[in-house]
């Protein structure tokens, strides 16, 4: 690792630890947890001023927020559509969804989220700092599992084990979307706010643990959202092979 990667991966580590300190030591309550994603939001763009000198532009960039949404609703839609055809068949309406809540578990925590864990802290450590995907994906998934934790203080080592696993395999999930659509950071967000979305509107589960229903709809969006990833991926290779077999085909 050269001293510029250095300085980046410790400057990203030290904003993301700011960020976690400030989300955990703020008072309970709604606003405060708007505040607390807020500032999850704000400081990566700091963390990117202090490491690169970037401006908000040039951060969004870095970020992958200036990419197109468009890529983001298709994912989020299409591999949405068996999970919540799953839930309408095996689960009941949450009578007790409230629409304030449901705007922070499904548009305003995956946005803060995605953009502290995925936009920021696993970019910089494989973009900038020179680690491995796995290096990068291994912490920012495993930092994401743990603040998911308190989820299930209390109720035993099992669960406890068992939030972290699930939430850290979703973090690497997200991060894996990220590199696979070159960047775009708003399709684990989309990807990230489906899945939220209908894990609320529906009775399924408090944590991310689930029942074996809400687990069996949670796989068919993964395997989906796998399945596009992978044939968008095959198509761009054969149009960019396309014009490369032209041109030696035209070669003297």
């Amino acid at each position: 690792m050269t001293r510029a990667q250095g300085r980046s991966a410790g400057i990203a580590i030290g904003v993301f630890c700011l960020a976690l300190l400030g989300a955990t030591l703020k008072p309970s309550g709604p606003a405060w947890s708007v505040f607390g994603n807020a500032l999850w939001v704000s400081l990566p763009f700091l963390g990117l001023f202090l490491a690169h000198g970037m401006g908000p532009l040039s951060a969004l960039a870095e970020l992958g927020l200036r990419r197109s949404p468009r890529d983001a609703f298709a994912v989020a839609l299409f591999s949405s559509a068996p999970m919540a055809a799953t839930f309408a068949l095996t689960c009941k309406l949450n009578s007790h969804i409230s629409w304030s809540h449901l705007l922070l578990i499904a548009a305003i925590a995956p946005v803060a989220e995605e953009v502290l864990f995925r936009g920021y802290l696993f970019k910089q450590l494989y973009r900038r700092a020179g680690w491995s995907f796995w290096s990068a994906v291994g912490l920012s998934a495993a930092l994401f599992g743990l603040v998911h934790a308190h989820h299930v203080f209390g109720q035993g080592g099992a669960r406890l084990l068992a939030e972290v696993a699930i939430t850290a395999a979703g973090g690497a999930f997200f991060a894996w979307l990220l590199k696979q659509w070159s960047d775009n950071l708003w399709v684990p967000i989309g990807a990230h706010a489906a899945m939220n979305l209908w894990w609320e509107v529906f009775d399924v589960d408090s944590t991310a643990i689930g029942t074996r229903a809400g687990n069996v709809a949670r796989l068919l969006f993964i395997g989906t959202a796998i399945a596009m990833t992978i044939h968008r991926t095959r198509r761009l290779r054969r149009s960019a092979a396309i014009p490369l077999a032209s041109v030696r085909a035209e070669a003297p």
